[in-house]
């Protein structure tokens, strides 16, 4: 995200695969970090063209018409004959260069703040057992734990080009979170993944094998096997993408809490009308939650999600993020006789989360930037014991390279 002329490669990579709209946001970001880099502005100046905004090509078109390094084709594009024909030219940018074989990325993270429901609990002064003498009534004591908690995140990325159109990752992410005053809410997580993605021209296609470990005092330490297939492809200037995954859960003490998680997800991805540098996403996902064992509170579950995203630049240094997210899972059988009759439970899950991200660059501090977060999340369901509210905001620093 900090390489410039990564960017400008990626930018001209997808407006020679007909994508205008996303080459602009990757050219944009490189113009952001190197604004003399000749072959991005050229590129950039094409895809706002393409997208029906041909002034800036104009303006560069008489900015470079005493230039005597430019290539023929290029020349053509910014000084044709016939104007009607320009965009059925070959694209050629300046200053290309042959790409690497190998590459990685990196990013850390550190941000503190304050959380309403560290634990995720519900908030309880009475819970009613319904037991064969009639309901009994019992007076319980259920605090969500508030507090001050800090946020550490790492990952690390590398991948090897195997040709021009496929590219082989390995990447390892580590995430923790500490509340000094609440310990026992403490947790660790570690994700290893394995990716492979070869693209053609408007369409991509993507497979994945990874494992995630999470543990910590709140919870009982469980590991996710996870395998994915993706397919995406480029129409009119939107992203449309299809994928599916089979998690299987495997708890390290309780047997009986394993399952296999199968999900497909349909996603939409496009600028903003009149905002080339917005782009806004839906994504629908539906899947199957299968226990190991028939001893599990609830049998299976089926699984139902709703996302809706929007990110954005603001002025030249700051990004917006909005994330919207409803989700909700129905027990295939009753939860517990002791609660509401052994209701079949059902749980819907509402997320919404913004972040402000101001890059550091013009104090020079190269790849820094300072991040604003906040996250509210309601969960609600038909038995009182499984409710929740939480909200979250976080405030620190982010290094990538």
């Amino acid at each position: 995200m900090e390489n410039a002329q990564f960017l400008a490669q990626l930018g001209g990579l997808l407006l020679e695969n007909e994508d205008p709209a996303q080459a602009l946001v990757w050219l944009e970001r490189s113009l952001l970090l190197d604004p003399g880099n000749l072959g991005a502005q050229a590129d950039h100046a094409i895809a706002l063209a393409e997208l029906g905004e041909p002034e800036a090509l104009r303006a560069l078109s008489e900015a470079w018409r005493q230039r005597s390094d430019i290539p023929p084709a290029l020349r053509q594009r910014l000084f044709p004959v016939d104007r009607a024909r320009q965009y059925a030219l070959p694209r050629v940018r300046l200053g290309d260069v042959q790409r690497a074989r190998w590459g990685w990325q990196g990013e850390i993270s550190l941000v503190a703040g304050h959380e309403s429901n560290l634990d995720r609990s519900p908030r309880l002064s009475e819970l009613t057992l319904t037991v064969p003498e009639g309901p009994l009534v019992l007076p319980v004591v259920s605090q969500p734990r508030t507090g001050s908690a800090t946020l550490a995140s790492a990952i690390v990325q590398g991948g090897y080009a195997l040709g021009d159109r496929t590219i082989l990752r390995a990447g390892l992410n580590l995430n923790a979170r500490r509340a000094v005053a609440e310990p026992g809410t403490n947790w660790v997580q570690s994700q290893w993944s394995n990716e492979i993605e070869h693209r053609g021209a408007g369409w991509r296609l993507q497979a994945d094998a990874g494992i995630v470990w999470i543990g910590g005092p709140l919870n009982e330490p469980y590991r996710l096997h996870r395998l994915g297939l993706a397919a995406e492809v480029q129409l009119n200037g939107c992203g449309v993408r299809a994928s599916g995954s089979h998690d299987r859960r495997e708890q390290s003490v309780t047997d009986a809490l394993n399952s296999s998680t199968s999900l497909w997800t349909a996603s939409l991805q496009c600028p903003l009308p009149g905002l080339p540098r917005w782009l806004a996403s839906v994504n629908f996902s539906r899947g199957k939650d299968t226990p190991e064992s028939a001893d599990r509170p609830g049998g299976g579950q089926q699984l139902r999600a709703e996302g809706l995203r929007v990110t954005g630049q603001i002025g030249a240094d700051s990004r917006l993020d909005f994330y919207l997210r409803d989700s909700r899972v129905t027990d295939a059988s009753g939860y517990s006789p002791l609660l509401d009759n052994n209701a079949i439970r059902r749980v819907k899950l509402r997320q919404v989360s913004i972040e402000l991200t101001h890059s550091l660059q013009r104090f020079g501090w190269q790849g820094w930037s300072a991040t604003l977060q906040w996250q509210g999340a309601t969960q609600q369901s038909n038995i009182q014991l499984f409710g929740y509210r939480a909200d979250t905001v976080y405030g620190g620093l982010r290094w990538a390279w």
